[in-house]
């Protein structure tokens, strides 16, 4: 089971975009939107998300990230174009000492991670560390879910909820600093090595979250699933969670749990197959937080499972049925 409580500890920065670029965690954080216009989100909703136009746009952080000895970057990112002229880097955090980076970056369809801080290797554009998207459909009306979780010794790459690959070389984010920055290269011209932003990112960022910690495989599929259904409600911020296990099922049998108490005349739970047709359930309650659900006549597939309570969504998730 993947609670909301576990997709929200070790939050460092949360970047909804719901109209802004306001850090919306608990630490605060303070940005500059340089050139980086308001856009239509994955869902198609205006004013969501932000666009890179990749030629001077940026959103720069005016301060620091702390060192992070373990580390995740989640976020939905719609390419525009295949960025073939040049890297553009969707994440940049590093002052100009050489060689002493966490980054992100898009070029020729691929995304690569770079750690390179306090002597580390991971360079995708040299070792390990790189994913093509290419070969991965979009998740949503041409946007991508991307998570990086850096360990010491390792990272691991998801795209779309789903494992992609492992870079076996040790990463950092201990060391210099210098002020995080989406859309570019921003290392603050400082010597020896630096110089005026550049590497301009050509696309649609939206929902970015740092952690300062590894998340779990769990952890990483709970956001997609969360952020990849428009429950209006934003999982992130939300003191109400709503737990689903076993999930996969191989019988067709679900249990699942809320942190808020169910009042069964404003409460529904309804099973939906990937057509969008409504198929049968049975839904019991245990306790007033608490019950089962059997779709045991349905076939062995993909489902979508809505919880709608007091009149709003307050869960959208997929769940599957058989090995």
């Amino acid at each position: 089971m993947i609670s909301n409580a576990q997709t929200t500890t070790g939050l460092q920065a949360y970047f909804p975009f719901d109209g802004n670029a306001l850090d919306q965690g608990s630490n605060s954080y303070q940005t500059t939107v340089n050139n980086a216009s308001l856009t239509t989100d994955r869902f198609n909703v205006p004013g969501r998300a932000y666009y890179f136009n990749g030629t001077n746009s940026n959103i720069e952080l005016t301060t620091n990230f702390p060192d992070m000895n373990s580390l995740t970057i989640s976020f939905w990112f719609k390419p525009d174009g295949t960025q073939s002229n040049d890297t553009g880097y969707i994440f940049w955090e590093g002052d100009g000492y050489c060689g002493s980076d966490l980054s992100v970056a898009y070029l020729n369809q691929k995304i690569y991670i770079r750690a390179d801080k306090n002597g580390a290797l991971l360079n995708g554009m040299v070792n390990q560390g790189v994913v093509d998207l290419s070969l991965i459909n979009p998740a949503i009306n041409g946007w991508y879910h991307f998570a990086w979780v850096m360990q010491p010794s390792q990272s691991f790459i998801y795209v779309n909820g789903q494992y992609r690959s492992t870079a076996t070389v040790n990463g950092s984010g201990v060391g210099r600093h210098y002020h995080p920055t989406f859309g570019c290269l921003n290392d603050g011209l400082l010597p020896p090595c630096g110089t005026t932003k550049g590497h301009f990112l050509k696309g649609s960022l939206d929902d970015i979250r740092i952690y300062s910690l590894a998340l779990t495989a769990g952890a990483v599929d709970t956001i997609f699933q969360n952020t990849s259904v428009n429950t209006g409600i934003d999982m992130a911020k939300s003191s109400t969670y709503f737990e689903i296990y076993p999930n996969p099922s191989v019988n067709g049998k679900l249990n699942f749990y809320s942190n808020i108490p169910f009042n069964w005349r404003t409460a529904e739970v309804k099973i939906f197959d990937m057509m969008g047709r409504e198929i049968s359930a049975t839904v019991s309650l245990t306790t007033n937080h608490s019950g089962r659900i059997d779709f045991t006549q349905a076939a062995d597939g993909i489902y979508l499972m809505k919880v709608v309570l007091d009149g709003s969504i307050i869960k959208s998730v997929r769940i599957k049925k058989g090995d």
